[in-house]
């Protein structure tokens, strides 16, 4: 059996602590699907809805970063299971039309294939 280090138990512990922080944020301010408002270009929405990391605060980019810097509203929004898996297929466009990220208005489109 592998065990951890403390300091990856602690590190552990305060990520999932940012985490559950982020998700009852998003989930509050987005309340449902953020491409259900655009599903007139998008399509429809299908599935549970569940947080996803947006742009630069996507997982791959954000590994070794305080769960403080890596887990932000910002960074997240809510999106269905259809939506999250066409944005991590790279086929819908998801622009933050501020400064602001996903806490103020954002654009979506079908990605050109």
């Amino acid at each position: 059996m592998i065990t951890s280090s403390p300091a990856t138990a602690k590190r552990r512990r305060g990520d999932a602590a940012a985490v559950k922080a982020l998700r009852m944020a998003v989930m509050e301010r987005d309340g449902g699907c953020r491409a259900n408002h655009h599903r007139d270009l998008v399509g429809e929405c299908e599935g549970r809805v569940a947080v996803a990391h947006w742009g630069d605060w996507r997982r791959f980019k954000t590994r070794g970063m305080a769960p403080e810097e890596r887990h932000q509203t910002k960074g997240a929004l809510a999106l269905c299971r259809r939506h999250h898996q066409d944005y991590d297929g790279h086929q819908i466009l998801i622009v933050s039309m501020t400064d602001q990220g996903c806490d103020g208005p954002l654009f979506f489109a079908l990605k050109a294939m």
